[in-house]
This record gives structure tokens, sequence and C-alpha cells, in this order.
């Protein structure tokens, strides 16, 4: 009852623009009495990321509450983390999906409008550094790598279908599992 309280409340505030990456690390903490601290994500000089532009909204605030999403995503991945494990990840570029166009330049008539035109050459990239260290600090495995999905618009989407920042999501998704879960389960 309480879990579907939260996701009524999240599903409400996310059509009305509010954030729901509060909501969502409260209801961590209370959950077991969890920490949320399993996953450390810094941005770092997020102002010069290649391709974090918004619509029509102010730069700063867009680059904030996209940055937000993205943490409060990668954050949730910390319960897919062997106990006693914690990650910080440090992300040093953010390319969107897409392009960011006038609506005269794609043919949507002369407003002074923009829009995010999403076309398969137009991939969505992520370059990070991480270090995944147990439950001393010792550090067990890092790398920096560019995460890219060449094949974002042929995936399956179906769990972020109404999120602007599916393509992104699906990409740390995969990445994630591929890098850290079957890692894991393998060993």
């Amino acid at each position: 009852m309480k879990n579907s309280s939260l996701k009524l409340a999240s599903f409400c505030l996310f059509y009305m623009g509010v954030s729901t990456s509060v909501l969502a690390s409260e209801s961590v903490v209370t959950e077991e009495n969890k920490t949320p601290e399993t996953i450390e994500v810094v941005w770092q000089d997020a102002e010069k990321f290649r391709d974090v532009r918004p619509v029509n909204e102010g730069r700063k605030r867009f680059r904030e509450r996209v940055l937000q999403q993205l943490e409060a995503h990668i954050v949730s991945k910390g319960d897919d983390l062997p106990s006693g494990q914690s990650l910080k990840i440090t992300v040093s570029d953010v390319d969107l999906a897409g392009q960011v166009w006038p609506m005269s330049f794609v043919g949507m008539g002369q407003s002074g409008g923009d829009v995010r035109l999403i076309k398969d050459i137009d991939i969505p990239r992520m370059d990070l550094s991480y270090e995944l260290m147990d439950q001393s600090g010792q550090v067990l495995k890092s790398d920096t790598v560019k995460l890219k999905d060449m094949a974002f618009l042929q995936s399956s989407h179906m769990r972020y279908r109404n999120d602007h920042l599916r393509h992104e999501k699906k990409m740390l998704d995969d990445w994630f599992k591929r890098t850290f879960v079957n890692k894991q389960s393998n060993s």
C-alpha cells in the first residue's frame, strides 16, 4: 500500500514537472533502514558537457534537472551490487540522444520554439570513470569507459517508454548489467 502511494505521488509530481528523485531517495532510506550511499555520482565540469541542451527551458535549469534524473537512476542500481560493495562514478561528458533544432528547420512552423529531433545518427553517449570498492574501501575494480548505444532506436525501451531520458537510461542499464551484475553472478 505504501509503495503504491509512493508510485502515485511520483507519477503526479512527474507530470507537474517536480523531480521525484527526492521521493525515491527517501523511500530507499525508510525501507529496511538501507543506506542510499552505495553509489556516489560526481558530475565533472557539467557546464562543458557535449549535449545537455534544452528544448524550451533555461540551459542551467534543464542541465540540473537532467543530471538529477540520471543520478537518481544510477543510484537506484545500488540494490544490484553485492552487499558491502560501493561504487563511485565520475561522469566527464554527456551527449543526449538527438539534436536540438529550431522548429522552423524541421518543418514544424515558424514559432520560436525548439525541438529535439531524434535520428539514429545522433546516438546517446556518456564518458565516465568508476571505482568499485569493498566494505573496507579497497578498490576491487576501476576503469574509464565511453558508453554509447549505436542501436538505441532498434532496442526495446518499454520500461521507459514515457521517459524523455529513455535512451540514456537503457544505455546505463545495459552497461551496469554487463559490468557489474553479470560479472558478479559469474564469480
